[in-house]
C-alpha cells in the first residue's frame, strides 16, 4: 500500500495536469469567441480567473455533495498547501503593491529628521504671559456661567 507523502504526490501531479488543462481549454475556447466578447472584459486573465473559479467551485461542490468531506476539510488542505508554498519559495504571494508601498514608506522615514519641527504645543512652548491671560479667560468664564 502506497504512503500518504505518496498518494499526496500522485494526486497534486494529476490536480495541477487537469489544473493546466483546464486552463488551456479555457484560453483556447474565449480566443474562439471572437473579438467582441474579449474586448468586454477588461482584463483577459481576469476573465480566465473567473472561469477557472467557476470551474472549482462546481468541482468542490460534487466532492463535497459525493464524498465524506467538508469545506472546512478543503480551508485546513488549502492552507497547509499554502504554508508549503511559502517555505519552497517566500515570495510566492507577495503581491507587487505592497513592495510599493513599503518603499514609500521607507522614504517618508527617511525624510524625518532632526530639523523637522516640533508642531505639539506644550505648556513649556507658551510664555507665561499668555498662561496668565488663559487661566483669567477661564476665570471669567466660571464666574459669567455662576451668574
Amino acid at each position: 500500500m502506497a504512503k500518504p507523502t505518496e498518494k499526496i504526490i500522485d494526486a497534486l501531479t494529476q490536480l495541477m495536469e487537469a489544473f493546466v488543462e483546464l486552463r488551456d481549454s479555457i484560453e483556447e475556447s474565449e480566443e474562439g469567441e471572437g473579438e467582441e466578447e474579449s474586448e468586454l472584459e477588461d482584463d483577459e486573465e481576469g476573465g480566465h480567473q473567473s472561469r477557472l473559479v467557476s470551474e472549482f467551485r462546481t468541482a468542490l461542490d460534487s466532492v463535497i455533495e459525493a464524498e465524506d468531506f467538508s469545506p472546512d476539510d478543503f480551508a485546513s488542505l488549502i492552507s497547509s498547501l499554502t504554508e508549503a508554498l511559502e517555505e519552497v519559495d517566500p515570495t510566492i504571494f507577495e503581491d507587487e503593491g505592497e513592495e510599493e508601498d513599503e518603499e514609500y514608506e521607507e522614504e517618508d522615514d527617511e525624510d524625518y529628521g532632526e530639523d523637522d519641527e516640533d508642531y505639539d504645543l506644550d505648556e513649556d512652548d507658551l510664555d507665561e504671559d499668555d498662561l496668565d491671560e488663559d487661566e483669567e479667560e477661564e476665570e471669567d468664564e466660571d464666574e459669567d456661567e455662576d451668574d
